[in-house]
């Protein structure tokens, strides 16, 4: 049977080195028919109109990226995409949007596997959103968390990463997703403010194949 363990993504080159460069998709691990789809990639700030991009479908969708106005707080990534039953993972988080004369808003945080539980919307000129939690699953013999959701850049805060492998946004810091749990990385982001500034989106960490049989 052909096994495929699929590749965690990399992370967004941070603004304003770019703006417009959303976090890649995660690649799909394989065991013969069956697929889990890899995680969404997240939004990036904006395009030269203001427009942001948004986070990418998956098996958990990609959080927003940060939002200039209300109206551009929606454009988050759907999961589950293509549908599966049961469902691979949730929505990424909805970004935030500023009041007159605030900073930007904060990205909003991936959805975790399948645990119901969609990623937290940024905080308007606040924390970014958290990672939705990932998926427990007991086919090795004990409860382990999988798949947990990407945390959202933020000022003065980045969101948590979810439980099962998910890494923090900034700030203060960005933590890659964890590897052999198919976590999400943490949102990258850049303010003139934060010391250390223009940090790059943290990667996602790799999938896993377990096969758990009966012998005889």
């Amino acid at each position: 049977y052909p096994i495929t363990v699929g590749a965690g993504a990399a992370g967004s080159t941070s603004p304003p080195d770019n703006d417009s460069v959303t976090g890649g998709t995660g690649s799909n691990s394989v065991f013969s028919t069956i697929t889990s789809k890899g995680g969404g990639g997240g939004g990036s700030r904006n395009t030269p109109s203001g427009t942001p991009i948004g986070g990418q479908p998956g098996g958990s969708g990609g959080g927003a990226g940060q939002a200039d106005t209300c109206a551009q707080s929606q454009y988050f990534g759907s999961g589950n995409t293509p549908p599966t039953s049961p469902s691979q993972g949730e929505n990424g988080g909805r970004s935030a949007f500023p009041v007159s004369g605030a900073s930007p808003g904060s990205s909003g945080g991936g959805g975790g596997d399948g645990a119901g539980q969609v990623g937290q919307n940024g905080f308007c000129k606040s924390k970014g959103g958290a990672g939705g939690a990932g998926k427990v699953v007991a086919i090795t013999g004990s409860n382990v968390t999988y798949a947990g959701g990407g945390g959202g850049a933020g000022n003065p805060a980045g969101g948590s990463g979810g439980s099962g492998g998910g890494g923090n946004g900034a700030l203060p810091g960005v933590s890659c997703g964890s590897a052999n749990l198919g976590g999400g990385g943490g949102a990258g982001g850049s303010s003139p403010s934060w010391p250390g500034s223009n940090m790059d989106g943290g990667t996602g960490g790799k999938g896993v194949v377990i096969l758990r049989y009966r012998y005889q």
